[in-house]
Formats: structure tokens, C-alpha cells, sequence
């Protein structure tokens, strides 16, 4: 399976089951002397998490990842129907601690290094959809 944010690929392997979304509805919730009160503020948010080893044809590659991770801003993301037309804000990109690994994928060798990625997904602006 193959996860693709922005220009950037990423493989996950051998039919793991690392990708999690989560759906959070928004409750306020109110403490009373006998017993709290929720109230919905409406809307939701949803969060996903993966990890993921990250394809890249040079090492310093890497570095621009990381770098459009911390911009703060919304990225195209694709994970077959998880992300239908979504975009991610990433809130937290954790690298494990390993040298890059050469690998091959359909022919062409890459770079690669596992990574896990949490974000909120947004959905796509109407003028980009």
C-alpha cells in the first residue's frame, strides 16, 4: 500500500494495519454537583496516524520533508478511501533512530527511513476541489 503527501511517498509494508483514523465529535463538558452535562458545539474533527517507510531518491530529500512538515500548513495527502479528498495538517512526525536503507520498489531503488505521522484531516478548499 502506498500513502503519497504533497510529492512524497511512502510504503507500508506487508499488509500492516498502521493506519488509524479517528473521528473525535466536539462536547463541552460541564461538571454539576450531581452529575456533569455534555453539550455538542457541533462539528468533528478527524485525526489519522500511520507509520510508514518514506521513498526518496536522495537522502537530502529528507531534509525538504521535514522542512514542509514544520510550514503548519495543509498538505495533499492519498490513502485510498481514508483521505478522499482531504488534506493533512501534520502535528507530529517521528523518525526512528536508523540510517537510511536502499530499497527496491517496481525497479527503481530508493532511499528509505520509517517514520510515523499524526495529523488532523481538513477537508480541500472548494476552489482547489
Amino acid at each position: 500500500m502506498l500513502i503519497v503527501i504533497d510529492r512524497y511517498i511512502f510504503e507500508v509494508k506487508h499488509n500492516i494495519l498502521s493506519i488509524a483514523k479517528s473521528t473525535n465529535i466536539n462536547f463541552d463538558k460541564q461538571n454539576t454537583i450531581t452529575k456533569p452535562v455534555y453539550t455538542h458545539m457541533g462539528g468533528y474533527e478527524d485525526e489519522i496516524s500511520f507509520e510508514a517507510v518514506i521513498l526518496l531518491d536522495d537522502t537530502a530529500d529528507f531534509l525538504g520533508f521535514e522542512e514542509l512538515a514544520k510550514l503548519g500548513r495543509p498538505l495533499d495527502i492519498s490513502t485510498f478511501d481514508l483521505t478522499d479528498d482531504r488534506q493533512i495538517f501534520i502535528t507530529k512526525l517521528t523518525q526512528t533512530v536508523a540510517n537510511f536503507v536502499k530499497t527496491q520498489l517496481n525497479g527503481v531503488t530508493y532511499y528509505t527511513k520509517k517514520l510515523q505521522i499524526s495529523g488532523y484531516l481538513i477537508e480541500r478548499p472548494k476552489d482547489e476541489q
